[in-house]
Order: structure tokens, then C-alpha cells, then sequence
């Protein structure tokens, strides 16, 4: 995390989305992109998500291998002409927003442990 991240904090009224997620999950833009692809049309291949983001294949698994190692993504096989091939769901909002929570708590608590240790 870094200073500007936690001087945020500091101006929540301010805080969008994006930076939640960015701050509190260390994501990128082009990852919490992906993320709110898959929220809004659940299934999508990485196929659809290099067209709807530009980018191309390994870029867009690299912030798909981010996004299911951290759990805001899980995936299901399908069968294809040759082999198979994953389906993307995103995790719930409940779910997501509990994670937030979460970690907004390890957050304060690990904070409060270094303002007493001043």
C-alpha cells in the first residue's frame, strides 16, 4: 500500500469504487476492468473480454489469474470442438463486500498496532 493510498482514507466522501477495490485489494485499472466486465454478463470467455477490453490473450489472463488467486473470480470448464475452454463468474456482491470489510478491518487494526508502537 502506498502513503496516497492511505491519505484516501482520509477524504472517504471523495472515494469511488475503483479505489476501494484498487487500495484495498491491490488491483489495477485494467484488472478491476475485467472485474466489472464479468459482474455485468456472467460466463464471458477471456474470447469476449479481449474484444470488449482491447487487450490482447496474456494480459487479460494475467489479471484473470489475479482476480480468481485473490477470490473476486471463479470459473467453469466447457467442453469446445477441441478440448474446453473456462467461463468467468464474478463473486457475489455480498460476498465481495465482505471481503472489503474484512480487510478494512485487518486494515484499522494493523494500523492502530503501529500508532501504539509510536
Amino acid at each position: 500500500m502506498r502513503v496516497t493510498d492511505i491519505c484516501l482514507f482520509n477524504d472517504a466522501g471523495k472515494l469511488k469504487k475503483e479505489d476501494l477495490l484498487q487500495c484495498l485489494l491491490d488491483l489495477g485499472p485494467l484488472e478491476i476492468k475485467v472485474y466489472k466486465k464479468i459482474s455485468a454478463k456472467e460466463g464471458t470467455t477471456i474470447k469476449q473480454l479481449c474484444k470488449e477490453t482491447g487487450k490482447n490473450r496474456t494480459t487479460v489472463q494475467k489479471s484473470i489469474t489475479k482476480l480468481l488467486e485473490i477470490g473476486l473470480l471463479y470459473r467453469r470448464k466447457s467442453p469446445a470442438k477441441r478440448g474446453y475452454y473456462y467461463k468467468y463468474w464474478a463473486l457475489p456482491k455480498k460476498k465481495l463486500k465482505q471481503m472489503l470489510r474484512n480487510n478494512t478491518w485487518t486494515w484499522y487494526i494493523n494500523v492502530n498496532r503501529l500508532i501504539d508502537n509510536l
